[in-house]
């Protein structure tokens, strides 16, 4: 893996398991808190020494965690609205589910960030757990959902 991993990428990266975590876990804000406090590395055991070796950014970290709790029913509204057809959300793969959150609360806590690296952050890690036909349907989705939360945004400032 790639030495200059960013420490966004690794916050990402944590973020989506943290999410992951309380879907399956049942854990609340709290303790995901507490857990990924930037200390324990013990999600990253067995991955490459440059992932372990980054620090994750708390700020980023429990402002995301902190929306997706917040806003979730927003949140799973707006997934359960955009997602293809072929999908149901009840039916998505906790991890894929997870990914989603995490992707649309990065979006609601930085909508001026662009939809590229969201888009590239958030294929990356759909790319570490799939295979097949989840990649176009993450990037697909999250181009669907960006364009919405702009709307709206746009709408509530104008």
């Amino acid at each position: 893996m790639n030495k200059n991993i960013k420490n966004k990428s690794v916050t990402r990266f944590a973020i989506v398991q943290a999410i992951y975590c309380i879907k399956s876990l049942q854990l609340n804000e709290l303790e995901i808190l507490n857990f990924f406090d930037g200390k324990n590395r013990e999600f990253f055991s067995g991955l490459d020494e440059s992932i372990e070796e980054k620090k994750i950014d708390k700020n980023l970290f429990s402002r995301i965690i902190r929306i997706q709790n917040d806003k979730k029913e927003f949140i799973e509204k707006l997934i359960d609205k955009n997602i293809n057809k072929n999908w149901d959300i009840k039916r998505l793969p906790v991890i894929l589910h997870s990914i989603l959150i995490a992707a649309v609360s990065e979006m609601i806590v930085h909508p001026k960030l662009s939809l590229g690296i969201i888009v590239t952050e958030y294929l990356k890690i759909t790319e570490c757990f799939f295979l097949d036909g989840e990649s176009a349907f993450v990037n697909a989705f999250i181009e669907k959902a960006h364009s919405i939360l702009i709307s709206s945004q746009e709408s509530m400032n104008g």
